[in-house]
């Protein structure tokens, strides 16, 4: 059985430590920089835990790692691991810029270890389905995407993600980084990227509020939708296309589509491993097989560099 750290013992931590426990594995260490949420959570599950990923990586023999912490540390921490042959995976986004992306792939490069994003989307049963779809041919030729993610972070001021220097930005490459992922999973590699944000929360330095306009090499437009900041949101994905359209709704988990030949709405209710638990069991089976995993560095880089191109617009964000 694979021996597994988590680095980064917060909310998104907890959700790969439920994961691995879905795929019947047993994290062996925790890593938080907060040595004391560090040794809660350490206790608690009955194994080592340190305050620093390196002082993990120098005590322990790990086959892999998940990097559950800050982007501002997901760089350095993701080359010391790949250095010592630890294989990784880290969660989005995966950097702040192209340039910490470039010096990951470098010490993959050299490394034998494999390199897997968190991109869990790709793992959720209905967006496979979608996938399925388009592939068959039975919406045609895809024309238009939009996907909006949108809710309230309450006291954003307080939390990391208010910083710049931490993120790298806000609900751009936070929050929408997945949208240009299925984006891309689902329509195809992106030409053409551009958007806006608003800065419209006091005591925050980057956009809460933002919407992006893609076009695929295939000529499909998309459109994506980000905030932080309005009570009742929204977390839904459509593809309309030449001839059907299918529509997903994360909070009801209704898949609906409606095609030519069959214009009335058929409406499907995905039964299915949590996206999380799937996306991990990825991960194992990749380290146990010793295969590249489906989502790898070039997904994250690509991601990462569709951002970028809206971020250096220098009139792109601005404050409401």
């Amino acid at each position: 059985m694979a021996k597994i750290g988590i680095v980064g013992c917060g909310g998104i931590g907890l959700r790969h430590l439920a994961a691995y426990e879905a795929n019947g594995v047993k994290v062996s260490t925790v890593a938080d920089n907060d040595k004391e949420r560090a040794k809660a959570l350490g206790e608690k599950l009955d194994v080592s835990w340190y305050g620093s990923a390196e002082e993990m990586f120098d005590a322990q023999d790990l086959d892999g790692v998940s990097i559950c912490v800050p982007p501002i540390a997901h760089a350095p921490i993701s080359i010391e691991a790949l250095k010592r042959n630890i294989n990784v995976i880290c969660e989005k986004p995966l950097v702040r810029n192209m340039e910490e992306g470039y010096k990951i792939l470098e010490a993959l490069m050299d490394s034998n270890a494999i390199f897997m994003v968190g991109f869990c989307h790709r793992f959720h049963p209905p967006i496979i389905e979608m996938k399925k779809l388009i592939d068959s041919g039975k919406l045609g030729r895809v024309e238009l995407f939009h996907n909006q993610f949108s809710g309230e972070m309450k006291d954003l001021a307080s939390k990391w993600f208010s910083s710049k220097e931490i993120g790298g930005g806000g609900s751009i490459i936070d929050t929408s980084i997945h949208s240009i992922d299925i984006f891309r999973y689902l329509v195809g590699d992106i030409s053409d990227v551009s958007g806006f944000g608003t800065i419209s929360i006091s005591g925050v330095e980057v956009e809460n509020t933002a919407s992006m306009l893609l076009r695929s090499t295939s000529g499909a437009i998309g459109t994506i939708s980000a905030s932080w900041a309005t009570p009742r949101g929204a977390a839904i994905v459509e593809i309309y296309g030449s001839e059907g359209t299918c529509i997903y709704d994360y909070v009801t988990n209704e898949l609906k589509i409606s095609t030519r030949e069959e214009p009335q709405w058929k409406v499907l209710y995905h039964e299915g491993p949590d996206r999380f638990a799937a996306e991990i069991k990825e991960f194992l089976e990749c380290i146990r097989e010793g295969r590249k995993p489906s989502v790898n560095i070039i997904d994250g880089l690509k991601a990462i560099e569709a951002v970028q191109k809206v971020y250096m617009n220098d009139s792109a964000i601005s404050k409401a």
